[in-house]
């Protein structure tokens, strides 16, 4: 496992150097049906204290940046909340807004394994140890073509307001995206050198560990 301590995180640009193949194939999995697998150990203590909504909202655990659309943490008066979520396009005034599937967990167990179905326009499906949660969309979702994937936060740009960055508390063990047609990253977190984390897929979507450099840049390596 990795930790993720509030501060570091890691991300696929949509572009890289690293990738074995030159196509951003981010487009094409966000504007198709595809699935996020994660497993992670989830610090409770630490997320729900810092989810104060006024230094931090939704905690993204992995997320598509913009208006995160993925795997968020949230919570409810005191209860956490694991949710899938996405921005829709509201049909009466074409204005964004944020929708959830959420489960809250009966029991907050040391490890939980977390899957994500989105179905094109229709349908957001959240599946949490066995416990489960469907919503059918009435919209269609926000344009993510130009996204970049997170992982431990909602998005690590140095530009994004720091209650907005969403940084997450525990450990993650794996992450695999999938789509009907290819596995877009498949990631065993133990397999890294400090700086990516390997991607076992045909693709080479190697997760970077985000740096910032001095003159306030992302660093993309």
């Amino acid at each position: 496992m990795i930790k993720f301590d509030g501060t570091n995180s890691y991300f696929l640009p949509n572009y890289s150097r690293n990738q074995i193949s030159n196509v951003n194939k981010i487009p094409d999995l966000v504007s198709n049906d595809f699935t996020i697998e994660v497993e992670t150990k989830i610090d409770w203590k630490k997320n729900m204290e810092k989810i104060d909504f006024k230094t931090n909202f939704d905690l993204g655990i992995v997320a598509f940046n913009g208006m995160p659309f993925g795997i968020l943490l949230r919570r409810e008066d005191d209860k956490p909340i694991i949710s899938a979520g996405v921005w829709v396009v509201k049909d009466d005034d074409n204005l964004l807004k944020p929708v959830y599937c959420d489960v809250k967990p009966k029991v907050l167990d040391d490890v939980v394994k977390i899957k994500m179905v989105y179905t094109k326009n229709k349908s957001l499906e959240i599946m949490v140890n066995g416990e489960s949660s469907t919503l059918e969309l009435e919209s269609p979702i926000a344009d993510y073509s130009d996204a970049w994937l997170w992982v431990g936060c909602c998005s690590g740009f140095p530009f994004t307001p720091p209650e907005h960055q969403g940084n997450f508390c525990g450990e993650i063990k794996s992450l695999k995206i999938s789509s009907e047609n290819y596995d877009f990253l498949d990631c065993d977190f133990s397999m890294n050198n400090g700086r990516k984390i390997f991607d076992d897929s045909e693709f080479g979507h190697h997760l970077l560990k985000r740096y910032i450099n001095k003159d306030n840049t992302l660093v993309v390596f």
